[in-house]
């Protein structure tokens, strides 16, 4: 009991700190509280459809199952780029572009980030919770420190792309637009892939993976909130 109370405590404190600091940049018009909220339990939600899509594939391609993964290199692969990457990052995609792209409340280019990242906590958030729960305290910590805030990179770069291609009024549209879908698919993947085959000896690999990710979204937050426009 102690455990969950701590790990739920572990996993939120940063969601809230990130989501807090999103939204403190939105410079021009804050977005509706519901709104935002809607979106974290959205990504609550798509962590359910992800595992979903998965078992219907895997049902039909049983060799692709985690297990025979930790032996065989390219169904890793497959699981990080496919299962992990391409499935989750397009489900919360799909989401956005069905109930935020065109919503009245998403008039400034900022408001892409602050929606998606919202989208991507939800989805943090309830992931980290579970695998502090199976694990120990330990695992709750390192997420906090460091999968949360990537969860944070994928919702970003989702969300900068997709306010640039809303903006735009030439034939990029549909670049930015593919941008922000195979970007954050490729990052999560690679980052998945080099979670699961590094150890402790070169672990250093991906933190400066990671650090590298984070100074690129914090430019693009700083970019977005210091010159956005009205769409």
């Amino acid at each position: 009991m102690i455990q969950n109370i701590v790990t739920f405590i572990l996993v939120i404190i940063p969601i809230i700190l990130i989501m807090w600091y999103i939204n403190e940049r939105d410079n021009k018009e804050k977005e509706p509280l519901i709104l935002i909220v809607i979106m974290i339990l959205l990504g609550i939600i798509s962590v359910c459809l992800s595992r979903w899509v998965w078992k219907l594939i895997i049902i039909n391609i049983p060799e692709i199952k985690e297990e025979i993964a930790s032996r065989d290199w390219y169904v890793r692969i497959l699981i990080s780029y496919g299962q992990i990457g391409f499935i989750e990052e397009t489900i919360k995609y799909i989401i956005l572009n069905i109930l935020i792209y065109r919503n009245k409340n998403y008039d400034y280019m900022y408001d892409g980030i602050v929606y998606s990242v919202a989208l991507s906590l939800g989805f943090a958030l309830m992931e980290g919770i579970e695998y502090g729960m199976k694990t120990n305290l330990i695992v709750s910590l390192v997420r906090s420190i460091l999968t949360i805030p990537m969860h944070t990179v994928y919702g970003v770069m989702m969300g900068y792309y997709m306010s640039k291609g809303k903006i735009d009024n030439n034939n990029r549209v549909m670049y930015y637009r593919y941008v922000g879908l195979i970007l954050p698919i490729f990052i999560h993947g690679t980052s998945d892939y080099m979670l699961s085959i590094l150890n402790s000896n070169n672990q250093l690999i991906y933190i400066g993976w990671a650090i590298f990710l984070y100074i690129g979204s914090l430019k693009k937050i700083n970019e977005l909130s210091k010159f956005d426009k009205k769409i």
